[in-house]
């Protein structure tokens, strides 16, 4: 049997791959996953999806950290710093969201 990401848990390394990159490519939010599994026969509540996928953080920290360190060895780095407009839930207008995050 292959290692599992999550110890003792049931979700396989593919399912896991499906929420992340739904959530994070695809920009599809945990509350439509969660209907959307429910529609193919899987009850998995929003709680389960939101702790795999903060335990996959944890587990790719260590890619995160190498990549990192490869990026600081760079002489030039280049990013798109192009603005998106955000919604901001509170008065419901929008404003221009930076995705600048320090190293």
């Amino acid at each position: 049997m292959a290692p599992h990401i999550i110890d003792k848990g049931i979700p396989t390394t593919g399912l896991l791959a499906q929420v992340l990159v739904a959530k994070y490519q695809d920009h599809l939010p945990l509350y439509r996953q969660e209907h959307i599994l429910g529609r193919a026969g899987l009850a998995i509540p929003r709680s389960t999806l939101a702790s795999w996928v903060g335990q996959c953080g944890v587990q790719l920290q260590p890619l995160v950290d190498a990549l990192k360190q490869v990026m600081l060895r760079s002489a030039v780095l280049h990013a798109d710093e192009t603005p998106v407009a955000m919604l901001k839930p509170s008065n419901k207008k929008t404003h221009k969201a930076s995705s600048r995050t320090p190293i």
